[in-house]
């Protein structure tokens, strides 16, 4: 009876689960086993002819439930139907009741993929008919034989992350880095604080750049070039950066969209690597540029039988063959990773270079042409025993704080951050034949 009954539920639609004990159905449907008459209707079941379960049952009204089956009796059968939660319930109990008319009630007027690509192979249909069946076809490409035909699918993303076979950022990286738009990884506020902590310039100046970068810095410390270390980088650089702000923003901007061009194309890499690892064995091709898949038809043929896909349309069948793949190959993960994955290849030394060569000329040339103002702005600060740089937070008296961040040399400006107990924080610019009275008597200003 218990094959009888398998047989007639796996014509219908949905994969059949045979429950054999009571505690795997607690497991699954907690809701079944709360006591009462629920789990002694489960128990009479499980001794009698068996309790199954058709999962994700995809109805013809759009919904999706699991439906359970089990037999009291030779005539006493129920119908018990789960939403998508698994959790709430409704039990019918249906007598002297014909389970092939139930479940044909329920996928009349449904395709089976399986079905109709056998109908294909055997030429009994058209590729254009197999398509009009099933529209998640996006295309036939046919040969002869008629099994070489290449079929074509589309991928649909957020139902591979419901099934856990792609992360749930996944979706996002692999689409950005096999898209022409521009791939935001790295971001301003890190790079400039790079920039600052003096190690950004040995990485990014290189060749005529690098040459630009000493010369500047003998002309802002002539005195301090032989015994440079990391914490004279990071002073120098602070100090061009509140000296050249809109120079080096320049800089960092460049090597933002050059490192982020880098990491895309190292990203594209690594996954079309983990694609063709995963699904080359399968003779399945994946195009993460069209989103889509494909395969040869006689290949897809033998798949779904070996998966005994029997009772799903072309969609599910399709995404249930490739997010087992992708699990067992364990490809998700990527989006979690995606800062790991640089190649210097990828990395436009001659653009950097370039880039940095031009900015560093006007740095050169502003600074020769204004020296007499930065020696004015560099007297004041050393008469207040203030160093040059951007960050730190001065204590004027009075509850009042400012913070120096640029000054700038054709203006002849110091923009500054003032922190007081009337104001959170205001911004302020100040002429630099203002700057040592503003710094004496800093209340005048506010």
């Amino acid at each position: 009876m218990t094959k009888k009954i398998r047989k007639i539920l796996s014509t219908g639609a949905g994969e059949v689960i045979e429950y054999l004990s009571i505690n795997s159905i607690c497991e699954d449907y907690p809701s079944l086993c709360k006591g009462g008459e629920d789990t002694d209707f489960i128990k009479k079941s499980l001794s009698g002819n068996g309790f199954f379960m058709l999962k994700d049952l995809k109805l013809r009204t759009g919904g999706v439930s699991d439906i359970g089956f089990a037999s009291v009796g030779p005539y006493d059968y129920a119908f018990i139907f789960f939403d998508e939660s698994r959790e709430n319930i409704r039990i019918d109990d249906v007598f002297n009741y014909d389970i092939r008319t139930f479940l044909n009630g329920l996928t009349s007027k449904r395709e089976f993929f399986i079905k109709d690509l056998r109908r294909f192979l055997n030429g009994s249909i058209s590729a254009n008919e197999l398509e009009r069946r099933h529209n998640s076809i996006s295309g036939i490409f046919e040969r002869y034989p008629i099994g070489d035909s290449t079929i074509y699918f589309n991928i649909n993303f957020d139902d591979l992350v419901e099934r856990e076979a792609l992360s749930e950022g996944d979706p996002y990286t692999i689409r950005a880095v096999h898209s022409d738009d521009d791939y935001d990884l790295e971001e301003y506020e890190n790079v400039k604080d790079n920039w600052l902590d003096g190690w950004l310039n040995k990485y990014v100046f290189r060749g005529e750049s690098l040459q630009k970068y000493h010369e500047l810095i003998k002309k802002l410390k002539p005195n301090n070039f032989a015994n440079l270390g990391d914490k004279e980088y990071s002073e120098i650089n602070d100090l061009i950066f509140t000296y050249f702000r809109e120079e080096i923003d320049e800089i960092l901007e460049e090597f933002i969209r050059i490192k982020n061009e880098e990491m895309k194309l190292a990203t594209r890499d690594a996954i079309d690597k983990e694609t063709q690892l995963a699904f080359g064995p399968y003779g399945i091709g994946i195009d993460w540029y069209d989103e889509t898949v494909s395969m040869k038809a006689s290949n897809l043929y033998a798949l779904m039988r070996m998966e005994n896909i029997y009772t799903l349309g072309a969609e599910d069948a399709i995404q249930k063959i490739i997010s087992e793949i992708f699990i067992d190959s364990r490809f998700a993960g990527f989006d979690e990773s995606r800062y790991e994955f640089e190649n210097d290849k990828y990395f436009d030394w001659e653009q950097m270079d370039e880039t940095s060569t031009k900015y560093l000329e006007k740095m050169i040339e502003k600074f020769d042409d204004n020296q007499d103002s930065y020696s004015k702005f560099n007297n004041i600060m050393d008469k207040f025993g203030f160093e040059v740089d951007s960050v730190t937070r001065r204590d004027l008296g009075n509850n009042i704080k400012i913070q120096i961040l640029d000054f700038d040399s054709n203006k002849n400006v110091v923009r500054i951050n003032v922190y007081s107990p009337n104001q959170f924080r205001k911004a302020l610019t100040v002429d630099i034949d203002d700057f040592e009275e503003f710094l004496n008597n800093p209340t005048n200003f506010i």
